[in-house]
């Protein structure tokens, strides 16, 4: 096995180490921390892992940046909606993914050419 593969399969194992331990922390000694909390902890995580990726010189996961854009987004507005006390409940979460579901499907449709080339 190559060196790039050897660190990248042992960030991998590292991250999602952290990853299953701040969840399993998350749901039960810190439960008391305000909703959207652990989205954000994860987003921290995603990134990390993409700033582990970039220094050691391998490819950057770009899985990882959209995931943690969209759990970064999720967790803010979650902790900003448990911050303001509202009465009523609002589908942040469902509302991200639906967005960003339009977005990939408009990129896919008007952004995606196919390559023309010499060959038939």
């Amino acid at each position: 096995m190559n060196t790039k593969k050897f660190f990248r399969k042992r960030l991998d194992t590292i991250f999602w180490g952290l990853l299953l331990i701040w969840w399993g922390l998350r749901w039960s000694v810190l439960a008391a921390l305000p909703e959207g909390s652990g989205l954000l902890g994860t987003s921290l995580l995603l990134f990390g892992a993409n700033v582990a990726l970039k220094f050691t010189g391998l490819r950057v996961n770009s899985n990882n940046t959209f995931f943690g854009i969209l759990s970064l987004l999720s967790g803010g507005a979650l902790v900003v909606i448990s911050a303001l006390r509202l009465s009523f409940e609002l589908p942040v979460f469902e509302t991200i993914l639906i967005a960003l579901g339009v977005v990939l499907l408009g990129y896919a449709i008007l952004y995606n050419k196919p390559q023309t080339s010499g060959e038939a």
